[in-house]
């Protein structure tokens, strides 16, 4: 009999957010459901940096940026200039593994696979970019978990049998957590607890549609051969208030450097040969370069960490030991919620959410499978990547793992009568 495969990326489910459900008694009962069927991770984490195409390949590859090559931005010491990574990925991806064997798939904005494994023009590898909320994105699946249907506008597609593998990529709770003065729940929330609250509002919504794709597999009679993955990319922490910038260079002018440069470009070429220091951010943690190579980036780290604005510095070495990219950072440096390294120094933020940080609120992420060979009502305790899960699937389904991946087989999870 054959096994389906069906891979939800919900962008933005921080744990905590799951568990703050828990503990007030919100119900989501398709999430449950699926714990209770399946094995729920307890203790699955994303990497570094926690921005969202960084995350989303490595989980598609199997690997971090020290294979696909994608920490989203650095500085290039040689060229004197941020480099934007964009949607770099050197590793293979899971679409590409599946092609290459022949197993049909279907991508619903699982944009990491549009020319990767799909495309808009192959019905048996098919790529979708419909956009829109949840709603959109998880009616199409529903399309085509009940009539066998994809609607392209002007045309369909009919199946005689479904894709086996399937992708939806969701960003609603990503929206609603970014607090933008105007989101899919409406206005601003302007306290973290009416923040968090909007973004559980939304997962109350997303679970219920999981509910009906739960039951569209029972109806076709699926269900009990289907793998179900819902896992995200990362979490998020609030900030507010002014960036942190200005405090950290003048940390740093104290620990001996002058010439101090923040940029999102080019180094000016008043500087491009003469400074000490260049560092830029994507909104809350910061990446630190140092000119000299004589720096001792270890004392410079713990000077950091003693200070009331910042929680963690990690450096080079420590972010090569995590998978990282080794051009990265020299230091990289993260703050203690609300406190922020925003490039917009003039601007005082009100709350907002954001997610590139060391802060366990992003790191600690949801995760949820549910298959024929996992084991039920199972909590995996065990720390685990996001880079695991898929290089899991491939052990489960005898399909070769993704080329260069680095993921860990979870064998806990696997019923060990099935497989070795």
């Amino acid at each position: 009999m054959e096994n389906y495969f069906i891979y939800i990326n919900i962008d933005g489910f921080a744990k905590y957010y799951f568990d703050l459900a828990r503990k007030l008694n919100i119900p989501l009962y398709n999430l449950e459901c699926l714990i209770n069927e399946g094995c729920y991770f307890e203790n699955l984490w994303t990497g570094i940096p926690s921005i969202t195409f960084p995350m989303q390949s490595s989980i598609l590859s199997g690997a971090y940026s020290n294979v696909t090559g994608n920490v989203s931005k650095y500085f290039d010491k040689e060229k004197n200039k941020i480099v934007y990574c964009k949607h770099l990925n050197y590793g293979e991806t899971f679409g590409e593994v599946l092609r290459n064997k022949n197993n049909s798939l279907i991508s619903i904005q699982q944009f990491v696979l549009n020319s990767r494994g799909a495309s808009y023009e192959d019905r048996d590898f098919l790529y979708l970019q419909p956009g829109g909320d949840y709603k959109k994105r998880f009616n199409i699946l529903l399309e085509l978990l009940r009539n066998n249907r994809v609607d392209l506008g002007e045309k369909s597609i009919f199946y005689d049998k479904i894709p086996k593998f399937i992708f939806l990529y969701v960003d609603d709770l990503d929206e609603v957590g970014h607090n933008a003065i105007f989101n899919y729940e409406g206005l601003m929330a302007f306290s973290e607890r009416k923040r968090i609250s909007k973004v559980i509002s939304r997962l109350q919504k997303i679970d219920i549609k999981i509910g009906e794709v739960i039951k569209a597999l029972i109806d076709k009679k699926i269900y009990k051969r289907s793998y179900i993955l819902i896992t995200s990319d990362h979490g998020m922490v609030p900030f507010k208030g002014r960036s942190s910038i200005p405090r950290l260079i003048k940390d740093l002018k104290k620990c001996g450097f002058k010439n101090i440069i923040y940029t999102d470009d080019l180094v000016s070429k008043e500087y491009e040969n003469n400074w000490d220091v260049v560092m830029t951010s994507t909104g809350i943690e910061v990446q630190v370069w140092f000119n000299s190579t004589e720096v001792d980036l270890n004392k410079i780290k713990h000077k950091l960490e003693k200070k009331d604005y910042i929680e963690k510095a990690l450096t080079r070495d420590e972010l090569i030991d995590k998978g990282v990219f080794e051009g990265f950072s020299d230091i990289l440096v993260s703050p203690i919620p609300p406190y922020h390294f925003n490039g917009n120094i003039s601007k005082r933020f009100l709350l907002r959410g954001g997610h590139d940080s060391l802060n366990e609120g992003t790191q600690r992420i949801f995760g949820v499978l549910k298959g024929p060979l996992i084991k039920e009502n199972f909590i995996c305790k065990d720390s685990v990547k996001n880079i695991d899960l898929i290089p899991t699937l491939c052990e489960i389904l005898k399909i070769p793992v993704m080329r260069s991946s680095t993921g860990t087989i979870i064998r806990k999870v696997i019923k060990s009568k099935e497989i070795d």
